[in-house]
């Protein structure tokens, strides 16, 4: 009798444990609200919800901007800046203006082309 009043005890003892375990284990998560992507133009701009300032452009591209060491496609890539988001202005161009120069988001001084950053003196319709 008492064996099997120690074996009920034990069972119960775990019965208990796992039930409070299930309950941390099988609690629901609450799941991260996935920010929405900015909705893409017929010509692979995106309208973003900021303005460029004189100091800051507006990433317009679509997909991720590179970011290149030299004004020309044939100079290695820097990094890369996310869609809407506000690279500093060195205030340089490039002699033909398809480049501006920006400090990228790590730090670095570098080039992207300028037909996907939107900046105060040519802003990008939609931008704002």
């Amino acid at each position: 009798m008492l064996i099997q009043r120690k074996i009920l005890l034990g069972l119960m003892a775990a019965l208990l444990l796992m039930t409070s375990l299930s309950g941390c284990l099988l609690a629901p998560q609450p799941t991260p609200t996935p920010t929405p992507a900015p909705p893409t133009l017929p010509d692979g701009t995106v309208s973003c919800p900021v303005a460029p300032t004189t100091a800051n452009g507006v990433v317009i591209s679509a997909r991720p901007l590179n970011v290149r060491t030299g004004a020309g496609l044939t100079f290695p890539i820097l990094g890369q800046l996310q869609p809407c988001t506000q690279p500093l202005l060195t205030g340089n161009r490039s002699a033909d203006g398809l480049w501006v120069e920006v400090l990228s988001d790590n730090g670095a001084i570098g080039w992207v082309l300028s037909q996907y950053l939107s900046t105060a003196d040519q802003p990008a319709p939609g931008v704002g």
